[in-house]
């Protein structure tokens, strides 16, 4: 047995043994006490075996208060096994059997007592006949649960202590007499009586216990945390330890510094209050039903009992262990006191506990969670209580509890436009910790909507939640249906709609078209641009910036607003909108400041939608910036915290950046892994599909798709321009189209459209813009490409878009090695590589994919081919390394001439004689298109 810390009481056993062998007799009583739990029943075990270790052999017993229980069964007990080592055993069983008898026969009173004389005369002579071999040693556990007869023969026996070579040890609950007998107080005070009592484990004898157990012992920390979990109760304590080696197993377990509680743990618990009894019972009811809102006099308001019986029990429950400061010490522990609460009285107490809350000007919050616990919703106060409870709970970033006060008060509503409004609050709560549960609140809402209880800004979370799930078409109905009601109620009900239904068109553009509204700015028409509120002024921003209109004021607005608004419940929406506003003006460094302080604000960092949503922004910005890495560490964020079920149509964004991050590193079988990932069609009418369309045609390029990556640029092209969101910033979908066409060796549609971009972009320094001239440059007369691509890298460079700066210096690089200048494409090569090293997107460097105009292979002599489709097949490396090789140039010289090493030329050798199914260079030709091999200083003559 596993004992610690009781030395003492055990030294103390020895003595009083040592002391009934002196002759004459002297015999010793010795009383344990002790609360429920410390270890009484374990010291007697620890008695019996020294006992035994040293020659005497026990008796023993424990108490058990049974109705209808026979006279003297306890006293049984104790000779049950001394049959056979005493020849007047026989005088002690046939007294009893006597009694027993002459109760069961309901005897005179004068026959019982002659009888119960018999019993003690025949147990006294039983002692003295065994103390003549040695002292004898009684051991009487719970004794005061024995049954009557019982009790008063352990008193009369222990009165005549004085003149028996015996030991009598008791345990008793409390420090104080329980029989309920005053002739057992007598008894207890006699002078051969010494009290044993024990105290709890320490957190040195806590982390001794653990050390016995795992033979590995554990941190101090684990052992401080057990002993403040069980106030050192040896009960609690060891089932804690052995739920915690259950749970986390048995060689890591004492390597955590947080015990984990399982059942073992719940029954110590139970099994130390059915010892305490009733009272203590109810009160640990009290305590666990009230939590953190118990009070002395509370407790007894709620029982109905006596103040001082609640105090009694109140020090029985410190006393064990098992609470302090009114509370129960561990969480499982008053889970497993509330469970086992009958039912009916669990509703009960908790009913009684809000009522007594209330009366006493308690939190809201405090009092709401005994109004859900007991179902209660009939008092008039429980509404309003209600309600302050989830703006508490929101405020103290207790979500979950927010929503179950808000759906327990929209049952309490009466009236149904109060009950709608109630439910929105909830669903907007809910939808933060995860957006798939709105789906529970949609059908109701949508009935009150109908019926125009649904009104103003908040009236349009509701549309906006169905727009989410790509619920479009019943999202366009409810907003006539808001829209009508606002109207009726007018003010500001009607001036909230406005801004959100402006909101719900930058975000829901496809929405216009079902409800017949001609455009973005049309929307933005009846607000007010001079208004303070933060929602409205980001409403105004977005929606210049996504039709075109104030770029710069818009920024400057959006910058402001990211840095001075909170994101409270009213304010969230103002910075995730002004956030998109500096991600789509190339305002990226404050982005990314505002960005990444909203990641770690409270009001975001406690809500899962809301911290994906941030991420999906941080991923977006980490994309623009060139900072691949980051960008797909954000995505997959995004994607974590809430699942692409979740995220609805909102999907298209996270998943955009995710793909594109992937396919400029160059991993195209895990983009296109993530490209199967179901997509809701309702998603192409929003503004999130326009960047799925963006990123999966930049798949489709990377992969020699050219026809399918030109239709999504395309696609994103048509219902820019219908929407009145042709805007660069949101997608630069004439550049990506641009790209397409040069690809394919249309040079002329590629030209015009990059000219095209320019000529929106005016005089303005953007990322697009820098795309553009790279563009035109590839697309323009090798006379023409320097300036333009000088030109690019600058804008580039200015706008911190270390991705396209990369593909603008590799370009700008090759035109100068073709112009002569060896030397300086060398030095902006490895500007070029180093770029790209840093953003992991080494691939972006070589030359596209069927990029092979006249002019451009003119230029850096190749010839004009027309691919198979095996030759789609191959990388952008391997494309122009087979283009060298088929000319006629030796490995050595297509290294110096693409700036690799000659192992790097062999291995994309390797790869494109497999994909091309040829057996040399010589083969090459006949695959590719018809070559002219040429000198080497006919090439380099063209070269310059």
């Amino acid at each position: 047995m596993i004992f610690v810390a009781r030395e003492t009481e055990i030294a103390v056993f020895e003595s009083l043994i040592a002391e009934c062998a002196s002759d004459p007799p002297n015999g010793q009583i010795a009383l344990v006490t002790g609360p429920t739990g410390i270890g009484k029943s374990a010291l007697l075990s620890i008695f019996a075996e020294r006992a035994v270790a040293a020659g005497i052999r026990p008796l023993r017993a424990i108490g058990c208060a049974e109705r209808n229980s026979l006279p003297f069964r306890l006293t049984r007990q104790l000779f049950s096994e001394f049959a056979g080592d005493s020849r007047y055993h026989h005088l002690v069983t046939r007294a009893i059997d006597n009694y027993v008898k002459l109760a069961l026969d309901h005897s005179g009173e004068d026959e019982l007592t002659a009888a119960y004389s018999r019993v003690l005369g025949g147990i006294e002579v039983f002692l003295r006949d065994l103390g003549t071999r040695g002292p004898a040693l009684v051991l009487v556990d719970d004794a005061g649960r024995a049954d009557p007869a019982s009790q008063r023969c352990l008193i009369d026996i222990m009165q005549r202590i004085t003149f028996l070579r015996a030991l009598i040890v008791l345990t008793e609950p409390t420090g104080e007499a329980a029989w309920g007998n005053p002739a057992a107080s007598r008894v207890f005070l006699q002078p051969q009586v010494t009290r044993i009592r024990l105290s709890p484990l320490s957190p040195e004898d806590v982390g001794l216990i653990m050390e016995r157990r795992t033979g590995t012992g554990g941190t101090i920390q684990l052992a401080r945390a057990v002993h403040l979990a069980t106030g050192g109760n040896p009960l609690l304590v060891r089932a804690l330890i052995e739920d915690h080696q259950a749970a986390i197993g048995q060689r890591a377990a004492m390597s955590a510094t947080e015990p984990v509680a399982g059942l073992a743990f719940e029954r110590a618990v139970l099994s130390c209050l059915e010892r305490a009894g009733p009272a203590v019972l109810d009160v640990a009811q009290a305590v666990a039903v009230l939590d953190d809102s118990g009070q002395p006099d509370r407790i007894s308001r709620l029982l109905g009992s006596p103040a001082d019986a609640v105090d009694r029990g109140l020090r029985v429950l410190e006393q064990a262990g098992l609470i302090e400061n009114l509370c129960l010490r561990h969480p499982a522990a008053r889970q497993a006191v509330v469970a086992d609460i009958h039912a009916d009285r669990r509703v009960e107490l908790h009913r009684r506990a809000a009522a007594l809350l209330h009366h006493d000007g308690a939190r809201a919050v405090d009092i709401a969670r005994h109004l859900v616990a007991a179902r209660h919703t009939e008092d008039i106060w429980v509404l309003p209580v209600l309600r302050v409870a989830a703006a508490e709970a929101d405020a103290d970033d207790q979500l979950t509890h927010a929503v179950e006060f808000l759906q327990h008060a929209a049952r309490a509503c009466s009236a149904e436009s109060e009950r709608s409004a109630v439910l929105l609050d909830a669903a907007k709560v809910d939808w933060q910790l995860s957006p798939s549960t709105t789906f529970r609140y949609l059908p109701c809402l949508s009935t009150a909507a109908r019926k125009g209880h649904l009104v103003g800004r908040r009236a349009v979370d509701f549309v906006a939640a169905l727009a989410w799930h790509g619920r479009l078409t019943e999202a366009s109905a409810a907003l006539v249906h808001v829209s009508e009601a606002s109207a009726r109620h007018g003010g500001q009900a009607a001036t909230d709609l406005d801004v959100g239904r402006l909101l719900l068109f930058c975000t829901y553009p496809g929405l216009m078209d079902q409800v017949h509204q001609v455009s973005i700015t049309s929307a933005a028409q009846p607000l007010n641009p001079a208004t303070t509120d933060p929602v409205e002024r980001a409403a105004l921003a977005l929606a210049a910036v996504v039709t075109g209109r104030g770029h710069a004021l818009a920024s400057t607005e959006a910058e402001h607003l990211l840095q001075n608004v909170p994101p409270t419940d009213t304010g969230v929406e103002a910075v995730m909108s002004a956030a998109l506003v500096l991600i789509y003006t190339d305002h990226l460094a404050a982005a990314t400041t505002g960005t990444d302080t909203l990641s770690t604000h409270p009001a975001i960092s406690r809500s899962n939608t809301w911290r994906a949503v941030v991420s999906g922004l941080r991923a977006e910005i980490a994309l623009r910036r060139g900072d691949l890495p980051d960008a797909e560490r954000h995505a997959r964020t995004a994607l974590t915290d809430v699942t692409p079920h979740g995220w609805g149509v909102g999907l298209g964004a996270p998943l955009a950046s995710l793909l594109l991050a992937m396919v400029c590193m160059g991993r195209l079988t895990e983009a296109a892994r993530w490209l199967t990932t179901p997509v809701p069609e309702a998603m192409f009418q929003t503004r999130f599909g326009l960047h799925y369309l963006h990123a999966r045609g930049h798949f489709y390029l990377a992969t020699g798709r050219l026809h399918a990556a030109l239709a999504d640029f395309s696609t994103c092209g048509d219902l820019m321009v219908r929407w009145g969101m042709d805007v660069s910033g949101l997608v630069a979908w004439r550049t990506d189209a641009a790209e397409a066409y040069l690809r394919m060796g249309q040079l002329d549609r590629s030209r015009r459209l990059a000219e095209e971009q320019l000529a929106r972009e005016g005089f303005t320094s953007s990322r697009t813009s820098g795309n553009a001239f790279r563009l035109l440059a590839a697309a323009s007369e090798p006379g023409e490409r320097l300036p333009l691509l000088r030109r690019s890298v600058e804008v580039l460079r200015q706008v911190g878009a270390r991705l396209d700066l990369a593909r603008a210096m590799a370009d700008l690089s090759m035109a100068y090695h073709g112009s002569g200048n060896t030397a300086q494409a060398r030095s902006v090569s490895r500007g070029a590589r180093l770029l790209a090293n840093q953003s992991r997107a080494e691939a972006i460097l070589e030359p596209p994919r069927q990029r092979g105009s006249r002019r451009r292979e003119e230029s850096y002599g190749a010839t004009r081919q027309h691919p198979s489709a095996a030759v789609g097949t191959l990388t952008d490396a391997e494309r122009r390394v087979a283009a060298l090789a088929a000319m006629g140039h030796t490995n050595g010289e297509i290294a110096d001439r693409l700036y690799i090493t000659t192992s790097t030329v062999e291995q994309h050798l390797t790869r494109v004689y497999r994909k091309l199914n040829v057996r040399s260079r010589a083969d090459l030709p006949g695959v590719l298109g018809p070559v002219s091999p040429r000198p080497r200083t006919a090439l380099s003559a063209k070269m310059r």
